[in-house]
């Protein structure tokens, strides 16, 4: 764990407090224009942090190592949680951006172009909600919606309160494009026509709203796991360290993937919305056992068997069983969530160079 921390935790010249993450490794093996500081990579980060931070000793090595822990906690938190949010407000306040900004007083601290905010956006933004987008760096911001991500920043603590709902909010009000007849949709939208050409390079196995499967051994590994983490808190951290370090490969992008159920059911239960979770497992449950618990779904709406999809998919399987078992004990939310840690909130101070 140390030796993980050590490397996560090195200075770079990538986008401090965020980690840099090159496409074709993270979440799938691809080219899928994920270039940069992705959702997951940095939520799943965050969480590794504070498992670390609760598992680590407290002797002189451990001190050092927490003591860089707090500090890279911090700055994260508000980082994410300051560029990576976006609701109807701060839609609206992007729009209006001005460019080429300087000093302190920039408000388009990332100097990104209004022009380049996806015409989809503007009618997907409800007035009630929000949620995390899928990249911030330098001139670029990836409007698409990402789960795994979202249900992480909640299950985490990155997102505050009044976000984690909001999240929720979202889900609520855009339930067609993000769950649509077979939970979940883990990105949103798909990229298609010359973009899909240009980011995948013609890739014939991500195209739009499907995929086929061709490496699974991570996320498969990562799902037997979850039946361990409902009995083994400390097992469940530190594959979570793990994790933020590899994260896992799979084609998955565009399709419908029961295996998220169990993340959206957490996050639910955590917000105090259960009723989201139940409705959506009550939709899987219509089709799984009938179609043989397929690894996944196509279609915008998730209405088609995939393609190429195994049938009796461990990973569909447990995904529903976790599920199941968290909305019918609560209680269990504590196994995969941490609440949130009132020291993330420090009194922001101006920096030392302000006056100079």
């Amino acid at each position: 764990m140390r030796l993980i921390l050590s490397l996560c935790l090195s200075e770079g010249f990538d986008t401090f407090p965020t980690l840099l993450c090159a496409d074709g490794c993270s979440m799938i093996d691809r080219r899928m224009g994920i270039y940069g500081y992705p959702i997951e990579i940095q939520a799943l980060f965050f969480m590794a942090l504070r498992c670390a931070f609760a598992l680590l000793k407290h002797d002189a090595q451990g001190k050092d190592f927490i003591e860089r822990i707090v500090k890279r906690l911090h700055a994260l938190s508000y980082h994410m949680r300051t560029y990576f949010w976006l609701d109807f407000q701060q839609l609206n306040v992007i729009y209006r951006y001005k460019t080429e900004e300087y000093s302190h007083t920039a408000v388009n601290k990332f100097n990104v172009i209004p022009d380049s905010i996806p015409d989809w956006l503007f009618d997907f933004m409800p007035s009630r909600g929000g949620y995390f987008i899928g990249n911030v760096s330098p001139a670029r911001m990836d409007f698409r919606w990402f789960a795994l991500g979202n249900f992480f920043t909640i299950l985490s603590s990155l997102a505050t309160h009044e976000q984690s709902i909001a999240i929720m909010d979202l889900i609520e009000e855009r339930w067609e494009e993000l769950v649509g007849e077979m939970p979940l949709k883990i990105a949103y939208p798909a990229i298609e026509n010359n973009e899909w050409k240009i980011v995948t390079g013609c890739d014939p196995k991500n195209t739009r709203w499907s995929y086929q499967m061709e490496e699974v051994g991570q996320v498969h590994s990562l799902i037997q796991s979850i039946t361990i983490f409902l009995q083994h808190k400390q097992t469940f951290s530190f594959i979570f360290v793990y994790y933020s370090a590899i994260e896992y490969h799979s084609d998955y992008f565009w399709c419908s993937a029961t295996v998220l159920l169990w993340m959206l059911t957490a996050a639910c239960i955590k917000t105090g919305r259960p009723q989201i979770a139940r409705k959506a497992i009550e939709l899987a449950e219509s089709r799984l056992l009938k179609d043989g618990w397929p690894e996944y779904y196509d279609g915008k709406l998730g209405r088609f068997i995939g393609k190429q999809a195994r049938k009796f998919q461990t990973w569909s399987i447990a995904g529903y069983l976790v599920a199941k078992m968290m909305l019918e004990d609560p209680s269990h939310i504590g196994m995969v969530s941490l609440e949130e840690d009132r020291a993330m909130k420090p009194v922001l101070k101006r920096s030392v160079s302000w006056n100079c």
